[in-house]
């Protein structure tokens, strides 16, 4: 898999910051010095790329748990959680980031979303319940 042509400036102006941190390093007389460290933040960077594949992996197997576990209603607001996760990043499953998903999903009739989901402590517990098949290995449940 090679460099796409639109990310090199991008590439080229990471690599050139790294450079120019360690090249600052005392005891550094050429590049050579700190090539291991050079590669080992590139390596790094690399994979912080691929995060979103994570989340995108992740949300799909919690999505088939979740298929076995709650009801179609849940399950559709669990799915919308899940994609807005998978775009946005861990920070969407925060407990005090209920609310907004609510409010979208249910086009703010909140009424609706109690119809559909149950009492807000239902509700609450549904959001935090889904999120630990994000990070139970598939097919062993989580000690709780």
């Amino acid at each position: 898999m090679g460099l796409r042509k639109a990310g090199a400036p991008l590439f080229e102006q990471a690599f050139k910051n790294i450079d120019d941190v360690l090249h600052k390093d005392a005891g550094s007389s050429s590049e050579l010095d700190y090539t291991e460290q050079t590669s080992w933040l590139l390596f790094l960077k690399y994979l912080d790329a691929l995060d979103p594949l994570t989340r995108v992996k992740r949300a799909a197997d919690a999505r088939g748990q979740v298929r076995l576990r709650y009801t179609d209603r849940q399950q559709a607001f669990v799915d919308f959680v899940l994609d807005h996760y998978t775009k946005e990043g861990v920070g969407e499953l925060d407990g005090d980031k209920l609310a907004p998903p609510l409010k979208l999903r249910y086009k703010n009739a909140i009424s609706d979303a109690l119809a559909d989901l149950g009492n807000a402590e239902q509700i609450r517990g549904l959001f935090i319940g889904f999120q630990r098949y994000l990070y139970e290995p598939s097919g062993r449940p989580v000690a709780t």
